[in-house]
């Protein structure tokens, strides 16, 4: 079971790094009623990972690493819409994958 667990939170860390990216952009970039607004996702946020946690307990630990991704999903999905957002309204030239890691950088994680 352990490393199984451990193969699912190598997953996870790839999503909470994810998270991080995309909210610290929206903390630097965003105005006091946005960041309310992501206060109270983060409230939803909670209730739906306790929710999780409950169902996916019977798994063990791998359970709550799922139930950990659902909520880092739920953050990204919020962060993503607004940078989408704020990047429109500044009609940059830029599309989405030119923000993302290129093809050598995921190559390397996925054969680590």
């Amino acid at each position: 079971s352990a490393p199984s667990a451990l193969s699912w939170y190598c997953l996870y860390v790839l999503v909470i790094a994810m998270n991080g990216i995309t909210e610290a952009f929206v903390h630097a970039v965003a105005d006091e009623a946005t960041l309310d607004l992501f206060n109270r996702w983060l409230v939803l946020c909670s209730v739906v990972f306790l929710a999780s946690a409950a169902v996916l307990l019977r798994f063990g630990a791998i359970g709550l690493v799922i139930a950990n991704s659902i909520n880092m999903i739920l953050r990204i999905l919020f962060s993503a819409r607004y940078i989408l957002t704020w990047k429109n309204r500044r009609s940059l030239s830029k599309g989405v994958g030119d923000f993302l890691p290129g093809w050598i950088a995921l190559s390397s994680f996925a054969a680590a």
